[in-house]
């Protein structure tokens, strides 16, 4: 209850100190006596409303993560009994409920320390002033850590999620590392396994180390990469040789059709050659009857001239008489005078005519005279360019009946080629088919061979099942050296593959017969050097257990013949080896010689595509000699329309002409 007692004045002054300090901040002017007891009415009504205003209930705001954290604290540390909290009590608590810590509950406790302090200086009322500007000194300087303490608790809830998230993170990555130990767990014991494995398998078939492996592995692969890009080569000859074939077809369609084309195109110029000659006897022909009609006309004019002239001498020297004759009467005197002046007249409008006549003419000869020479210069040089289409004409027939004598010769070459490629694929699927049926026979042969070795196999495990049960230990340890020995002989003497008489398969065969059965792996090869290692094995067990238990000598002779008989079957594997390789090397040679031809056939198809080219650029040449020659055809047309103008040109100067002497006539006889 003292603790209590001791607060309550705490509140209360804490409350007029706040009241105090918004009437001091909203009304600076007014000074406050601290020992009058009697207060306006107008503060009075701001502290109520600020009280009332303080004691409603705010509105609950969603608060956070640390701010929970505070009031479970500030719920710890609460007692019993409560009194009425101030609003600088409210500020506080809501500074305590932002900040959880120890640090901001140590400041919190300095702070109600230093308010006890002021509110006994308040009790005082001594430098009032003084106190209260410290005071709100102190209260910013507290309101600017305590926006530091909330702005580095704002951090620290940042750092803190941002934490929580690498935390989830590193949780997800240390999940995903454990199932990639998992996953590497399984396969190390995966490898370890392979490698245990890998390592039987050495053992099994007597690799020292991996790098005899791979050596084995690598040559197999070497020869099956030879074989496979062998078989590829001459599958692409083929398509390749086919291609050909189908573009030397075209080719050949085509050139036929230039052919035929070049041999129109030769009975064209042929057509064209004898018209353009004809045309142009015609014309040369129409030009000398111009030529022959114009000097006529000549003739004819000078003669005509001549006349007149004639003519107006004898009427001038009538005249002259008449005028001598004058004298002897006026009458007659004046009718001659009429008459000369009249025929004055007449003979001033002939001498006009006929001076008009000799210029109208003379510009029609000169006319005449220019047409005729660019006629002829025409006809000059149409004539040099048909000298020239001729021998262009020539060459290019020249060359034409050339390269078709060689296109001929390519024809008949390629025809004997496909002659031979049909022959040559004819042997190749003959060979094929054989080295399928050999395949078979192989196939077949090494069924039997394993057949009678699982046999062989099964029946000398009986006899060493047999010869087991039937030893005793004192035949073991007598016959110990003999069974030895006896296991060595056969051993050094009959091996397997081996006799006697024949000798051991050698390894190349044993590769050869690896090559061509092509569905065999590198497993199979193995596994069957593995059962000719432990046939061998048992064959020594064998051996050695024969000898050494003197079984009956009819158990031995059966031994015998399975021997005899294996080797009887090696020696027949052996030779059909031998007939195999002797087929394969031939194969391969018909296949090189193949491969010859088709180089050849290549090279025939290039000469024909520069053949090809040639003709191409022959028939270009052709097409431009067309065009000269339709050029040269049109001059010509036009050259025969100004002869034909000229013809009507000539043929309206005649009927002038005709025209004025008849004038010239009629006038000289009025």
């Amino acid at each position: 209850m003292e603790d209590s007692s001791d607060k309550q004045p705490i509140v209360v002054d804490d409350k007029e100190k706040v009241v105090e300090d918004e009437s001091h901040m909203s009304s600076p002017d007014t000074t406050i006596d601290n020992n009058n007891k009697d207060e306006s009415p107008e503060p009075q009504d701001t502290i109520d409303s600020q009280i009332q205003e303080n004691e409603r209930p705010k509105p609950k705001k969603r608060l956070t993560l640390q701010e929970r954290l505070a009031q479970a604290a500030k719920g710890k540390k609460k007692q019993g009994s409560e009194t009425s909290v101030s609003p600088v009590l409210s500020r506080t608590t809501s500074i305590e409920e932002v900040k959880p810590s120890a640090i901001m509950q140590q400041e919190l406790d300095r702070l109600k320390l230093e308010n006890a302090t002021l509110t006994e200086k308040l009790k005082n009322r001594s430098n009032f002033d003084k106190e209260k500007n410290d005071l709100l000194a102190k209260i910013a300087t507290k309101d600017e850590t305590i926006q530091q303490l909330l702005k580095e608790g704002e951090a620290l809830s940042l750092r803190e999620l941002k934490l929580n998230e690498t935390i989830k993170k590193l949780k997800s990555a240390n999940q995903d590392l454990e199932s990639n130990l998992q996953d590497y767990s399984i396969k190390s014991e995966e490898s370890t396994l392979k490698l245990e494995e890998f390592n039987d398998f050495l053992k099994s078939h007597k690799f020292k180390t991996t790098e005899q492996l791979m050596r084995k592995y690598q040559e197999l692969n070497n020869e099956l990469s030879k074989a496979k890009s062998e078989l590829g080569d001459a599958g692409d000859w083929e398509k390749r040789y086919n291609e050909l074939l189908k573009n030397y077809e075209e080719e050949t369609d085509t050139r036929k059709n230039a052919l035929k084309e070049a041999n129109d195109l030769k009975i064209e110029l042929n057509m064209l050659k004898r018209q353009h000659n004809l045309e142009l006897e015609g014309r040369n022909a129409s030009i000398k009857d111009l030529k022959m009609e114009m000097s006529n006309s000549k003739q004819r004019y000078t003669q005509e001239i001549s006349r007149l002239e004639e003519k107006i001498e004898n009427l001038r020297l009538e005249n002259e008489s008449n005028e001598a004759m004058s004298d002897s009467t006026r009458d007659e005197g004046k009718i001659d005078f009429n008459e000369f002046n009249k025929l004055s007249e007449t003979h001033h409008n002939l001498q006009k005519q006929y001076l008009s006549a000799q210029e109208n003419w003379k510009t029609i000869e000169s006319s005449l005279l220019l047409k005729i020479d660019n006629l002829s210069s025409s006809t000059d040089s149409l004539k040099k360019s048909k000298n020239k289409l001729s021998q262009d004409l020539a060459r290019l027939n020249n060359s034409l009946q050339v390269q078709s004598v060689e296109l001929k010769n390519a024809l008949a070459e390629i025809d004997s080629l496909k002659e031979e490629k049909n022959q040559l694929q004819l042997a190749v699927d003959l060979k094929d088919n054989d080295n399928v049926e050999l395949n078979e026979k192989l196939e077949k042969i090494q069924s039997v061979y394993n057949q009678e070795r699982a046999n062989l196999n099964a029946k000398i495990q009986n006899l060493t099942e047999k010869l087991k049960e039937e030893k005793k230990p004192e035949r073991l340890n007598l016959n110990r050296d003999y069974s030895v020995s006896s296991g060595l002989s056969w051993d050094n003497d009959i091996r397997l593959g081996e006799s006697s008489t024949t000798p051991a398969i050698n390894r190349d065969f044993s590769t050869f017969l690896d090559r061509n059965i092509s569905q065999n792996s590198f497993t199979e090869i193995g596994d069957d050097s593995y059962d000719r290692e432990q046939y061998s094995f048992h064959s020594q067990i064998g051996g050695g257990s024969i000898g050494g238990a003197n079984i009956p000598t009819s158990s031995h002779s059966n031994n015998i013949q399975l021997v005899n008989k294996m080797s009887s079957n090696i020696r027949r594997l052996e030779i059909e080896l031998n007939t195999l390789k002797e087929e394969y090397n031939k194969v391969s040679e018909a296949k090189e010689e193949v491969e010859q031809e088709l180089l050849e056939s290549i090279k025939l198809n290039d000469e024909v595509k520069g053949l090809q080219e040639e003709i191409k650029h022959l028939q270009q040449v052709i097409n431009s000699n067309e065009n000269k020659e339709q050029t040269m055809l049109e001059l010509i047309g036009e050259k025969s329309e100004q002869v034909e103008e000229l013809k009507a040109d000539i043929v309206d100067l005649k009927e002038l002409l005709k025209l004025q002497v008849q004038q010239l006539v009629e006038q000289s006889r009025v």
